[in-house]
């Protein structure tokens, strides 16, 4: 509570001072740059050390998910202006791997997150176009829902032999161990929109969606819009599951987007309308405190990075063809924190995709 007082009393301030920027155009925007759903098919995980499965675990799954909803509430405006410059965010994440090479290919244990998000909105110039808009706090809950031992060696009595090898090089029991952890998470976020003096077309991925009659894009490439999100996450209470030594319990982060925009070709004086072409996305975090207990623990095990990059297809709203490479040096997913991986995806993305949204202003 300590740790929590002192930003939700710079929240508070910020929230009653000087409100200079109230936009339904900027609820919508923080929207479009939440995380994004994320589905791919036979991911490439090539596991550095503790390899699921021991020998045979380089490509141990099937299908990876990240199901990543956003409900939000006061993101319209209403009759009173108390709520103008806030918003809430109820996010449910789930993430799933489902393993290839067993029985019925399960999911063996998959990752809840349900967390929310109080948004504030204020705008606060950093340079003539860079500006903080948005402030946050809130708080998520991380558990994998099931309600084995934690560690292996005690559970290991409970596993059927078959899938004994499933804990093999593991501390923490995999198959079905307890996890379960809550963290008050906080930041604020940074945007700079920059528009093209002159658009540009037939270049890049425009040449997806031609016209019929004059052969050239549809569309003409008209702005880029860039957020910079700093985090900070840290766990609160006491985890019934004994992390002390194997898990970070303050990991800051930071997370990069770009997003690519264009309007319709020929451009109408009067359109200010933009619809999304593609996205780019770059996250890493570190983790901080005591960690050397994880085998060949080195200072790379700290750090957890990954760039995506998602082109929307032309003839939908909100679905987007992925690309995703990343490194974990402690595996987010459960309880596999003992595991370094290098990862590869390539799917589909779903979200709230930026399409026909007025920038002006923003």
């Amino acid at each position: 509570m300590k740790k929590i007082l002192p930003f939700a009393f710079l929240l508070f301030s910020i929230c009653t001072s000087g409100q200079d920027y109230t936009s339904q155009e900027l609820k919508r925007m923080i929207s479009v740059l939440e995380d994004e759903s994320t589905l791919s098919a036979l991911p490439f995980y090539h596991y550095i050390e503790n390899s699921i499965g021991g020998t045979d675990g380089k490509f141990p799954f099937a299908l990876d998910g990240h199901i990543s909803p956003h409900f939000y509430l006061f993101n319209e405006a209403g009759e009173s202006k108390t709520f103008n410059n806030i918003m809430i965010d109820i996010n449910p994440q789930v993430n799933i791997r489902i393993i290839k090479d067993q029985e019925s290919v399960p999911v063996r244990t998959a990752s809840f997150k349900p967390g929310a998000r109080l948004q504030i909105l204020k705008s606060i110039p950093i340079t003539k176009r860079i500006r903080i808009r948005n402030f946050y706090i809130g708080y998520l809950h991380h558990s994998n829902g099931q309600d084995g031992n934690s560690i292996a060696a005690d559970a290991a009595i409970d596993i059927p032999d078959e899938f004994e090898y499933i804990n093999d090089s593991h501390h923490y029991n995999v198959y079905n161990g307890d996890f379960a952890l809550n963290f008050i998470t906080m930041g604020f976020d940074l945007y700079s929109y920059r528009t093209r003096p002159v658009p540009v077309t037939n270049k890049s991925w425009l040449n997806l969606s031609r016209s019929r009659e004059t052969g050239y894009s549809k569309f003409a490439m008209t702005s880029s819009l860039h957020m910079i999100r700093i985090n900070y996450d840290f766990e609160v209470g006491n985890p019934e599951t004994p992390l002390d030594g194997y898990y970070s319990y303050h990991r800051p982060s930071i997370t990069y987007k770009r997003l690519r925009n264009i309007k319709r070709y020929p451009i109408a004086d009067n359109d200010s309308k933009e619809r999304e072409l593609d996205r780019f996305v770059f996250k890493m975090s570190w983790g901080f405190g005591k960690m050397d207990l994880i085998e060949n623990y080195n200072i790379w095990t700290r750090l957890n990075t990954e760039i995506s990059y998602h082109v929307k297809l032309p003839q939908s709203s909100n679905i987007a063809v992925m690309f995703n490479v990343g490194y974990q040096g402690s595996d987010d997913y459960n309880i596999y924190l003992e595991d370094k991986n290098l990862y590869f995806k390539l799917g589909i993305s779903t979200g709230n995709f930026l399409y026909d949204l007025n920038l002006k202003g923003i």
